[in-house]
């Protein structure tokens, strides 16, 4: 099986999945209308290079209500996006914008949580076990389908 194919198995698994209580899978959020694109998580949309050199692993999306005001895609305008921008170009990473993303650039975007949080807003508390269950399931799997060079991953306070 290729990367694609590999990948393409798990974006599956992922939108199948029964996350634990607290987190949602996007697939069900009103009734999927808004996870129709073929990858992962929504991060991923902006950037999903299966040949990445590097991966940024975020600790989650949000909650549902972020989820739904905005379509199932980031902002320009958040504060983590426009830092994101401006960190990689000073490793000489075009990664573009999620309105604009630039596919070229050699890197993949996911979060250690793949479920989205029913409240709590973008700051809401979360559960280590959310992290443990979702790198077990996805993490794991998708850094062996990537096998990155570069591990850029958060620290968790929970």
């Amino acid at each position: 099986m290729n990367k694609k194919e590999e990948y393409a198995k798990l974006v599956k698994k992922r939108k199948e999945y029964k996350f634990t209580e607290g987190l949602i899978n996007p697939s069900q959020i009103e009734e999927g209308k808004y996870d129709k694109e073929e990858h992962l998580g929504p991060w991923s949309v902006w950037q999903g290079n299966l040949d990445a050199k590097i991966i940024l692993i975020g600790q989650d999306w949000g909650d549902i209500n972020y989820y739904i005001e905005n379509k199932g895609y980031d902002t320009d305008n958040n504060p983590t996006n426009r830092n994101l921008v401006e960190l990689f170009k000073l490793i000489g990473i075009n990664v573009g914008y999620p309105s604009k993303p630039n596919h070229f650039a050699p890197v993949f975007f996911t979060n250690s949580i793949l479920g989205i949080k029913k409240d709590g807003g973008m700051s809401g508390k979360i559960k280590s076990f959310w992290a443990r269950e979702s790198t077990q399931h996805f993490l794991v799997p998708l850094l062996k389908i990537i096998s990155p060079s570069v591990i850029i991953t958060p620290e968790f306070d929970s």
